[in-house]
């Protein structure tokens, strides 16, 4: 089936609609990235994987996973896989059988044609470039050193002699070794230590070392820091240590263990191996000196305001024991478990920019920029060149981890790192490239979580208002409560909400009558409510004073809202005119109001349907308005573009992706809604429960909440009504929770606030928002200062 498609394609509203028109793209030309099963009780094999990274061209992002020898990888190191997104897992027959219970994906037995050898593409590059220095060999150190795991996991190793196979796939004249094609340093250091491997790692020493070897040429991309400028996130994040800390990690390690020597290098995968952090140092007695020296301004990095914190992390060592080690050192360190300081990372990479023009979804671009032609592929072997790969990102709107969509079941292209790896074309020049749905991404989050989604009523028709007014940015003129209240009242002739808001009218007043004359009072008030409902022409009609009224008196805000309106077809300009016979009005659009007019109740032609001099237009609200009204959608929308607005992805990247205002989530038969499901940056899903009035929540619908952060995982969740926060009941004060997965309470102060604004230090998810959710100015200040178009009004004039 094709897609749905708007006349305009709104970025975080993650519906059906698919991307058109001119928009900018960035271009990732990259190697393969793969992760290298390692036999977790065998230093050696981890020291022989090391080897193997460092032998493909681009391959030092790649990263190692200690598997047991029943084929069982621990929960942390499974996690850590699943959402890593490589391009393929490479067991390297290191156990009988592997079976991942998470989707992966491409699993691969061996080692070969994975992509140019680092040999290979020395051997063409032009004589003397970039051979200035040597390459220092980590090798020289023994294995007995304690510090030999720290040399091997910062510096790399040397690629071993390849195989007259690789040779012949490379082009490369038989018996070449690396020696032929640059220099080595082989000259054992002085000072095995610390010191040494600090200044090797700054590159201030006089030789270069395999990581930085076998990236040549490329580019590295490094995860976002994260949080704001004090440290402190706004909302709870599913890697919040990590962001805390970033590089600023120390492996403490027992030398010659092969868990320890993969933590480390996927630590410093993560960050392109630059730098002396994330450093490695051995559980030695002199471990708190030697973290003191590497304390010393120049090797961790401040981010911002934030206070320095480094985190001592390990598998071997026990999390006590480096408390201990934290506690005897220096207050900024910090001991931390493995799983709170990995990072995912990104491929060595070329980046580039283009223009690219969609058609539902599709667009066709080059392959490769001229200078990645020369200084890449011309120096590649016609093996290499099919194993690079090109991955586009839309300028500004990544994709979230959502790990099945790496997998490729989806679509022909795979979707990982925030972007889409292109489809090869006949023509090698040009790339396809196809940008999944909103609404493909949201659904595929919740099923990598064993659920399906589907939309909800409210939610489509929330959705489709919102193309309607062509985005967030357009819900500023509804952002008003006298507004809401105007178009409640002009909507609920028919619907739950006018149901609920008349019964509840009723109610009141029959509970104020004498015991004795409830039962025939409530009766009575029942049938006049059939009647009126029925009744009342005018109901969905409303007058420019009607408006004028709602924006403080202001005309020129009033006009301004009209013509919003109108512009939009939310409301439809009429006339109302009062039939002579049967004395009843009838709202007429302006297509049909030239005389003589037929009375749509009595039918009577009546010539003269007018007063002699002047009228007034009456606008009646569209049924798109009034169903969203019936449905209480507005509140789905007013919570979604608050907490969208104060997570813009664009100033934070653990922000929100998007939000659909209306998800129904199925699980093993049971069935829960969600007024608002958002979908953050790193593929956190988080629930809100939204309500009209206050009175609406009940604990039923906490409790269903509840039920929905339990089953998505949630990092957090939320509630949301349009009264005050002095109006609201007992129950939303309580519902606010700190504890465990917090759950948080927006109110009218956030949700119709014209000015979200995070501000540093700022609180604006706190019960009544802070001084810059509440300090905005009004709908009616903003709309009266805009430039005035007249409305007109008719005026009847004879003619001679």
């Amino acid at each position: 089936m094709s897609p749905v498609m708007h006349p305009r394609y709104i970025p975080s509203l993650l519906d059906k609609s698919v991307i058109s028109g001119t928009h900018a793209i960035d271009r990732y030309f990259s190697p393969p990235r793969f992760a290298r099963l390692v036999d977790g009780g065998s230093y050696s094999d981890a020291v022989t994987a090391v080897r193997q990274t460092c032998s493909r061209w681009g391959g030092t992002t790649d990263i190692l996973i200690p598997i047991q020898q029943s084929g069982q990888l621990t929960a942390d190191w499974e996690k850590f896989l699943s959402i890593s997104q490589v391009d393929a897992v490479l067991t390297r027959d290191v156990v009988e059988r592997f079976e991942p219970s998470v989707p992966l994906a491409d699993i691969r037995d061996g080692e070969r044609h994975l992509g140019e050898l680092v040999i290979s593409m020395l051997a063409r590059r032009p004589e003397g470039v970039n051979r200035s220095l040597p390459c220092f060999d980590p090798s020289i150190v023994s294995e007995d050193d304690p510090w030999h795991l720290a040399y091997v996991g910062c510096l790399g190793l040397l690629p071993s002699s390849p195989s007259p196979q690789d040779l012949q796939l490379s082009s490369l004249v038989p018996g070449t070794t690396f020696a032929d094609v640059y220099d080595i340093d082989t000259a054992v250091p002085e000072n095995i230590g610390l010191d040494d491997l600090i200044s090797r790692t700054q590159g201030v020493s006089s030789a270069t070392n395999p990581t930085h070897l076998a990236a040549l040429g490329w580019g590295v991309q490094q995860p976002s820091r994260g949080g704001n400028f004090s440290g402190e996130p706004l909302v709870p994040m599913s890697n919040i240590e990590s962001r805390n800390f970033n590089e600023n990690v120390i492996v403490v390690y027992t030398p010659q263990d092969a868990s320890d020597l993969c933590l480390l290098w996927n630590l410093r995968a993560a960050y392109g191996h630059l730098g002396s952090v994330p450093a490695a140092l051995p559980l030695t007695a002199s471990i708190s000196d030697d973290i003191k020296r590497l304390l010393r301004p120049g090797n961790f990095y401040n981010h911002g305001f934030r206070r320095l914190k480094v985190a001592l992390v390990s598998v071997s060592v026990s999390e006590e024991k480096l408390r201990e080690i934290a506690e005897a050192t220096d207050e900024r360190c910090r001991a931390a478990p493995m799983s709170s300081v990995l990072r995912v990372g990104y491929p060595l990479t070329r980046n580039s920019a283009e223009i690219a023009v969609f058609d539902k979804g599709y667009t066709r671009l080059p392959a490769l920029t001229y200078q990645d032609k020369t200084e890449i592929a011309d120096l590649t072997s016609t093996f290499g060149k099919g194993q690079f790969e090109s991955r586009f990102v839309l300028r500004g709107r990544s994709l979230p981890i959502v790990p099945s969509l790496n997998v490729g079941e989806l679509f022909a292209d795979r979707a990982s790192h925030g972007g889409v790896y292109a489809r090869r074309t006949t023509d090698r020049q040009f790339l396809d490239v196809v940008w999944p749905s909103g609404w493909t991404v949201l659904t595929e989050a919740v099923r990598g979580l064993g659920m399906t989604a589907t939309q909800s009523i409210p939610g489509h028709l929330a959705a489709e208002f919102l193309h309607q007014i062509g985005g967030w940015d357009e819900m500023l003129p509804v952002l008003d409560t006298k507004i809401i209240e105007l178009l409640y009242e002009k909507s609920q002739k028919s619907g739950m909400s006018w149901f609920r808001n008349r019964a509840t009218q009723i109610a009141r007043a029959v509970f104020t009558e004498d015991e004795g004359g409830r039962g025939a009072e409530l009766e009575r008030r029942i049938s006049d409510l059939s009647i009126v409902a029925q009744a009342d022409e005018e109901l969905n009609e409303i007058t420019f004073h009607q408006v004028k009224a709602a924006m403080a008196g202001s005309a020129r805000a009033a006009k301004e809202w009209i013509r919003w309106a109108e512009d939009r077809r939310l409301v439809h300009r009429g006339i109302s005119m009062l039939c002579p016979e049967c004395r009843k009005s009838a709202w007429m659009p302006l297509a049909q109001v030239a005389p003589p007019v037929i009375c749509r109740r009595c039918g009577a032609s009546v010539q003269r349907p007018y007063p002699p001099d002047r009228i007034e237009f009456r606008y009646r609200l569209s049924e798109q308005m009034i169903s969203l009204v019936e449905h209480d959608s507005l509140p789905h929308l007013y919570a979604a573009r608050f907490l969208l607005e104060i997570l813009d992805s664009t100033r934070e990247a653990n922000t929100a992706y998007g939000a659909y205002p209306g998800v129904l989530i199925r699980k093993d038969g049971e069935e829960a809604d969600a007024d608002v499901l958002l979908l953050l940056a790193d593929g956190s899903l988080i629930p809100g429960e939204c309500k009209r009035t206050s009175a609406g929540l009940k604990d039923s619908d906490l409790r269903k909440l509840e039920k929905l952060t339990s089953w998505l995982g949630s990092p957090w969740s939320f509630v949301a009504t349009l009264d005050s926060a002095e109006d609201c009941t007992e129950i939303w004060r309580s519902a606010e929770q700190s504890e465990g997965a917090p759950r948080y309470v927006l109110t009218k102060e956030q949700l119709l606030s014209t000015r979200p604004v995070w501000m540093l230090n700022g609180k604006p998810l706190t019960f009544g928002g802070d001084e810059m959710i509440t300090g905005g100015p009004t709908v009616a200040a903003i709309l009266g200062e805009r430039p005035e178009q007249d409305l007109g009004h008719p005026t009847f004039r004879t003619r001679d």
